[in-house]
């Protein structure tokens, strides 16, 4: 422990910290990485230094490593000894690389993964880019998940390990690999280093990055608790993952939207309106990767009969005497004529991945999307006698959440065209793992 939290990984020695400007000031300094993936550099010199913040720190470590941390950004000196005379400097960095001989031939990276859950034995993890790569626990992994699971933190809990070859090519692979893993297991899984090892097994080039990661979440898609459950899910989807992750936008922002969609540091109400959000990416996202329409006809066939339109409703409305501000009103708001209701792009959706849904299921699917979308609660505290004699709501706002839950997982499920077992979070109080959907 430091004053910033549990170190993961520690660099100190002497170096200079840089400025846009050209200005350059030694110091002493103190580089490390958190368990929750966070990088920080302190730094002490008896000079005086810019006004601005430095751009970047290169130096030397105790064991002769050289050090370079770029991307910095100020921050509180957390800890200063009682008996330092001179300035001191405390920054966030991106990036923190460490090289011991960058001659040296590389056999294997190794990727640290924070809140990654595992069964008690290494798993194959298969991409197209990388060859013999595995997952296996790190050191103290059980009282890492055990805290975990109680404090809702982040931790380091596992290592990727694949066979060496260009760092940028399987640091997308593992970053691929972390996007799956966040989907089977509900919770960010993300890579926050990755380390070069020499064929002696020598850490060689150990790369620190401040990677975004989030509180863990036990909602998991996948049975954590059945051995194969993870492997066989990356074996399945890696290839369709690979091919759809960019026209649908998965590593873009709508699997993280999902996510925190999950996260449950908030209160239920406003889980509920992330829940709404991601609908709404999902439907942009289908539409984007499929070319399905978003209105009833072209735009410009619409703008076309807009000013006739709007003539016809002028009529009525005037003869029912509607005031100038209520008929602006309801012309600003024609364009939306032409819009297709969500229901058609919810059936379409189900359609193009194949997905069966029950008509019922379909039509609460909609009434709880529109009324988090348009009142910011849910269904079952707003429907009226004759909305619930139409559609019944859940009993309880916790059922109708792990219910759209359970519509989620299964929707993220097929994009990546996985069809095997899956934990069916619809009846929270005892959620259940189904062979398939």
């Amino acid at each position: 422990m430091n004053p910033y939290g549990i170190v993961f990984a520690e660099y100190r020695g002497i170096g200079a910290l840089r400025w846009k400007s050209g200005a350059h000031r030694s110091c002493t300094f103190q580089a490390f990485q958190l368990r929750d993936g966070d990088v920080r550099v302190l730094c002490q010199t008896t000079d005086p230094l810019p006004f601005d913040t430095a751009e970047a720190l290169a130096g030397k470590t105790s064991d002769g490593r050289a050090l370079v941390a770029s991307g910095l950004f100020e921050t509180n000196y957390l800890g200063l000894p009682n008996n330092f005379h001179g300035t001191s400097r405390a920054y966030r960095a991106k990036v923190l690389d460490v090289t011991l001989d960058s001659s040296r031939a590389l056999s294997m990276w190794r990727f640290a993964l924070t809140n990654l859950t595992l069964p008690p034995f290494d798993l194959s993890a298969p991409h197209p880019a990388v060859q013999k790569a595995r997952i296996s626990r790190a050191s103290g992994y059980e009282e890492r998940v055990r805290r975990l699971m109680t404090v809702h933190g982040v931790d380091i809990t596992a290592y990727l390990e694949v066979q060496a070859a260009d760092g940028d090519v399987c640091s997308d692979a593992a970053t691929d690999l972390c996007h799956l893993l966040s989907l089977a297991c509900g919770t960010k899984v993300q890579w926050v280093s990755r380390v070069g090892y020499s064929a002696d097994d020598i850490d060689v080039h150990p790369h620190h990055s401040s990677r975004v990661t989030k509180n863990y979440c036990a909602l998991p898609a996948i049975d954590p608790r059945e051995p194969r459950d993870i492997e066989a899910f990356l074996k399945a989807v890696i290839p369709r993952y690979l091919i759809e992750k960019d026209r649908w936008g998965l590593a873009t922002g709508l699997l993280d939207a999902y996510l925190a969609a999950k996260a449950e540091a908030d209160y239920l109400e406003l889980r509920g309106v992330k829940v709404a959000v991601v609908m709404e990416m999902l439907k942009q996202a289908f539409i984007a990767a499929t070319g399905q329409p978003e209105y009833a006809v072209p735009t410009a066939a619409f703008e076309a009969i807009k000013d006739d339109l709007r003539a016809a409703v002028r009529s009525v409305l005037r003869q029912r005497e509607w005031s100038r501000p209520q008929r602006d009103t309801v012309y600003a708001n024609l364009p939306a004529l032409n819009r297709l209701p969500f229901r058609e792009h919810v059936t379409d959706l189900c359609g193009n991945l194949d997905l069966t849904l029950p008509e019922d299921d379909v039509k609460l699917f909609v009434r709880c999307r529109d009324s988090l979308v348009h009142r910011g609660r849910f269904y079952t505290e707003t429907a009226d006698e004759e909305q619930r004699r139409s559609v019944e709501p859940h009993s309880t706002k916790t059922k109708e959440y792990f219910w759209l839950v359970h519509m989620l997982d299964r929707l993220f499920l097929r994009i990546v065209g996985y069809r095997g077992p899956y934990i069916d979070w619809s009846n929270i109080e005892s959620p259940e793992r189904k062979s398939t959907f």
